[in-house]
């Protein structure tokens, strides 16, 4: 057998059996079921992840019927194809070396593909009264009225509404992250393995399209519209952020990669990130100010990407 029809078979079922498990709940297994889709198309080129992913809905529409499938070609399939494919592009740079693909842009694509979502979803529900706004307030109440008596539920419900008109946009932003994450880690198992097919881009390297400012301002001034344009504006910032965090990261990175005892300094702040969570914000907006401030343009570099 060879390593591609490895691949494809490989990731495939192990893609969908993942998202079975999922749908027989076993929910954690949907945030891993993008994993193997990643490994095939990595390690074995682009055809290798369609046909991965095409096994793998089978598998989640068998084990789920149709809307499985639909919920597993949206969130494992559609996007894994999609960064796979910008991921293998290159081409020949000066002095015969080989130039791939950003990782920034990676990140806008999926931001893309996140905003899309989110339109397609508005769509869905626009024949409904109130629209995906409505659907949303009445899973909320649905979930408070099931509390159980001993919670403290004026402080969940508080912060349940609050977070109701942008829970579309924070579950897509999630969603975003977890195939982010998958993606990461699949290359580094490939590189520790060397099966991989480009070099490991460095989150130092994560520069944004400057179209990404653009896009989260109108965003923002769609936000303080009313009706279904302001609501989608609001969800839309909550996706558009997410690459504003990776870029963030990527200056974070480069800084502490100057500092004496940079590692120790690296574990604490993603420590501390863990922890309160509110630092994510300002990894977001330090993304966006490092697209005109250019910090990481300042600071001496390393190769843009690692050798292995």
């Amino acid at each position: 057998m060879s390593k591609q029809t490895l691949a494809v078979f490989g990731g495939g079922v192990a893609s969908g059996l993942l998202y079975a498990l999922a749908t027989g709940g076993v929910l954690g297994a949907a945030f891993v079921a993008p994993l193997p889709l990643f490994l095939a198309g990595l390690g074995a080129g682009f055809a290798a992840s369609l046909w991965a992913s095409l096994i793998g809905l089978l598998l989640a529409g068998a084990a789920g019927g149709l809307d499985a499938a639909a919920n597993y070609a949206v969130a494992s399939a559609a996007p894994v194809v999609l960064v796979t494919r910008r991921a293998l592009l290159n081409r020949a740079a000066a002095g015969g070396a080989t130039e791939w693909y950003p990782p920034g842009l990676m990140l806008a694509w999926l931001a893309g593909l996140g905003v899309a979502v989110l339109a397609g979803t508005m769509v869905v529900f626009s024949g409904t009264p109130g629209g995906l706004e409505a659907e949303v307030d009445k899973a909320v109440a649905a979930a408070l009225a099931g509390l159980p008596a001993g919670a403290d539920v004026r402080q969940i419900e508080a912060f349940a509404r609050t977070i109701a008109p942008i829970l579309p946009g924070l579950g897509i932003a999630g969603w975003m992250m977890v195939v982010a994450v998958n993606g990461i880690v699949a290359q580094g198992l490939l590189v520790r393995f060397g099966h991989n097919l480009r070099p490991r881009p460095r989150v130092e390297d994560v520069e944004l399209p400057n179209a990404m400012p653009l896009a989260l301002a109108v965003a923002a001034a769609a936000a303080f519209l009313g009706g279904p344009l302001g609501y989608a504006g609001k969800n839309a910032v909550a996706i558009l952020a997410v690459p504003f965090f990776f870029a963030g990261l990527g200056v974070v990175h480069a800084l502490v990669r100057r500092l004496s005892g940079g590692p120790l300094a690296l574990i604490a702040f993603y420590v501390i990130m863990a922890m309160f969570g509110w630092p994510v914000l300002l990894v977001a907006a330090l993304g966006l100010v490092d697209q005109w401030v250019a910090f990481r343009a300042r600071w001496p570099r390393e190769d843009s990407l690692e050798d292995k």
